[in-house]
């Protein structure tokens, strides 16, 4: 699909309410370069107004305000607990630049990505914790079919990570509407993407992105967070592309001696995603259950899976807690809610809801900020030192999860 044309459906879509907001150098304070490379930099910033730290996003390119806002607008339109918030366009003049710049307002996500994450522990990470991860990343790609959206660079470097360790997708740069939601005349026939990541047949010169482009990258990425490092990581991307087409996959020997209970399911899983025939793949709607089904065999260790963790990437600062207190407005309710909730339910009602994510009862912690009003998680209130380690533990033993309050309100 041309741009302009994507660009004229989505802001049809988004309505005279609910355009993109645009940002400039008063609205933001205290920046910070976060990352830096060829195609741009990324900052953490504070915004001024909302008074929590934003990330902002900067390509060098002069000529990127279209690109930049389609992207911006596919994250905002198509949005759900498991994709990445945008909060709208930055332009001005960034520290150490004498130009102006523009950029990208987006959520902050202070855990980075889970390459970042498998770096810092030198490994995958646990095994349940590795599942959720999955789940959730699976429930984000179902999401964006659901709604015609193909992401077309899924890999752990793109899926960023929340204080608690939740999963939302980001970097749409390379996102579009899929073959069925355009006309045949319209469709996207430019191929870009990670090598390491990209199905066989997308080589082909006259080939166009359909969903199980997004699978096959799914599968890679499904290796690449159980194993805990990149598929691949010597070989030259034009001999790559040769062995990738001749049938080679990252190897499954060492993953395949793991005896944890639904190990088998997933190595199974992986290699059906990565079928050489794209139409024998399985669809996101199919893996999500699938997935959903051998978390829910390592679940009830995620509290203590997701604290150990957390601990050893936080040990200097959960030592420094001392005299928690349970706030008086603290409370415990049921809240009716779906494990993807679009943040802008009115333009989505009846998408993406599958059985086994039927709105349903369950269980949340609702802890108040005293400092702000604002509800937070399990694992915040205790690492600002408002419950002991003892009510936290408390808590996970009753199954539920450490995060459950951000899963199901974005906060």
């Amino acid at each position: 699909m041309e741009e302009a044309t994507v660009l004229t459906l989505f802001r049809n879509m988004m309505g005279e309410n609910n355009q993109i907001n645009k940002f400039d150098d008063d609205s933001l304070l205290d920046w910070t370069e976060i990352d830096k490379g060829g195609f741009g930099s990324v900052y953490k910033a504070r915004h001024r107004k909302m008074g929590h730290d934003v990330a902002i996003k900067i390509l060098h390119d002069v000529n990127v305000e279209e690109s930049l806002l389609k992207e911006a607008t596919f994250q905002k339109v198509f949005s759900c607990n498991f994709v990445l918030r945008v909060y709208g366009m930055y332009k001005g003049i960034p520290p150490n630049e004498k130009v102006k710049q523009k950029g990208m307002v987006m959520e902050f996500m202070t855990r980075g990505s889970i390459m970042d994450l498998c770096k810092n522990l030198r490994g995958p990470p646990p095994f349940s914790l590795a599942c959720r991860l999955i789940l959730e990343v699976a429930s984000g790609m179902r999401f964006l079919h659901s709604m015609g959206i193909l992401h077309r660079d899924l890999k752990m470097q793109n899926v960023m990570l929340s204080e608690d360790l939740h999963a939302k997708l980001a970097d749409f740069g390379l996102c579009t509407m899929s073959a069925t939601c355009c006309p045949s005349d319209e469709e996207e026939t430019e191929i870009s993407g990670t090598v390491k990541y990209m199905p066989p047949e997308a080589y082909d010169i006259n080939y166009k992105p359909v969903r199980s482009f997004d699978v096959y990258s799914f599968a890679i990425f499904l290796w690449a967070i159980l194993s805990g490092e990149e598929p691949f990581p010597t070989a030259h991307p034009s001999r790559l592309r040769k062995c990738i087409a001749k049938g080679q996959r990252p190897p499954l020997d060492d993953l395949s001696k793991t005896d944890k209970a639904g190990m088998s399911d997933l190595l199974d899983l992986m290699q059906k995603c990565w079928n050489g025939d794209p139409t024998q793949r399985p669809t996101f709607e199919e893996i999500t259950p699938m997935v959903e089904n051998v978390y829910s065999k390592h679940k009830s260790k995620i509290i203590h899976e997701v604290y150990e963790v957390l601990k050893q990437l936080d040990s200097d600062s959960l030592e420094e807690l001392h005299n928690p207190i349970l706030d008086e407005k603290d409370k415990i309710h049921e809240q009716d809610s779906t494990i993807c909730e679009p943040l802008q339910e009115e333009q989505r009602e009846g998408d993406f809801i599958s059985e086994s994510h039927e709105t349903k009862k369950s269980p949340l912690v609702v802890i108040i900020d005293p400092d702000t009003d604002k509800e937070i998680s399990v694992y915040e209130a205790y690492k600002k030192g408002l419950i002991d380690e003892d009510l936290m533990h408390e808590i996970a033993s009753t199954g539920w999860d450490i995060h459950c309050v951000a899963l199901y309100d974005d906060l």
